[in-house]
């Protein structure tokens, strides 16, 4: 397994937002974590990063204890994607995708090798936005600075990336775009994706595996067919829907029922 978590409880100061949470990532899959604002789906990724501490509990990351283990290799395995800082808008593209190679400079490296460079090429031309190198940051669409985003977590030749929301605040066409360089990524390349997702229905395309909490606990981990019910969504998301196949995925598709007075 690439991640293993087991009986975790995890929160910010001694109150557990998270509550015995069990469950393995397997190499090669995308996992999507499904659920309401504040049922605990980013401080999930706040755990499995090391950015927040265990209450008790395991989290093993290629069966090494992450608490046992260096940031430093925990960042050559692991990517994060999430949302832009404000505070590279004056950065090149190609400096800001570099960052991603920090984790890999040795011992008193202050300056990029050619060979930090190639791999920053490489993954800025796999994501598509090879064109936008000597582009500053500020220059760019959200949709182009996400993908830039990804590049810089590729640079880190991770064997797991994590992305928190990585389609928020995109149109639908930035959205695919980003997913199907995951999908690519997985398939090619072997990686391991773990996906926090607000729209079902592009949870319900992309993801191979869903896990949806609800108030800190999994209420259910399964395929999309196995998760997205109509009865579930009803449940944990405290509105009324439809649920559909897709007839060219053969996905479920979920339709919101809204609640209009039309007196």
């Amino acid at each position: 397994m690439m991640i293993r978590i087991k009986n975790l409880y995890c929160g910010y100061g001694k109150v557990p937002v998270l509550k015995d949470i069990t469950l393995d990532v397997k190499q090669g899959e995308h996992l999507g974590i499904i659920g309401p604002n504040g049922s605990g789906k980013t401080t999930l990724i706040r755990a499995i990063t090391r950015l927040i501490k265990a209450i008790s509990g395991e989290i093993e990351i290629f069966g090494r204890d992450v608490r046992n283990t260096d940031l430093k290799e925990i960042s050559k395995k692991v990517a994060v994607v999430g949302q832009v800082s404000k505070f590279i808008e004056d950065m090149k593209v190609i400096d800001y995708v570099l960052l991603g190679r920090l984790p890999h400079f040795k011992w008193l490296q202050i300056m990029e090798s050619k060979k930090d460079i190639q791999i920053c090429l490489h993954c800025l031309d796999i994501t598509g936005t090879l064109r936008l190198k000597d582009r500053f940051m500020y220059e760019l669409s959200s949709g182009e600075r996400q993908l830039v985003n990804i590049a810089r977590a590729l640079s880190q030749e991770p064997s797991i990336i994590i992305l928190d929301e990585p389609t928020s605040h995109l149109d639908i066409s930035h959205q695919v775009r980003i997913l199907d360089t995951i999908t690519n990524l997985i398939r090619q390349n072997g990686i391991t994706a773990v996906t926090v997702m607000h729209d079902l229905n592009l949870a319900s395309e992309y993801c191979d595996r869903l896990v949806l909490l609800d108030d800190g606990k999994i209420k259910k981990i399964g395929t999309p067919q196995e998760v997205l019910t109509y009865s579930l969504i009803e449940e944990v998301y405290k509105t009324v829907v439809i649920v559909k196949e897709n007839p060219i995925s053969h996905k479920p598709y979920v339709f919101v029922v809204p609640h209009v007075d039309k007196s």
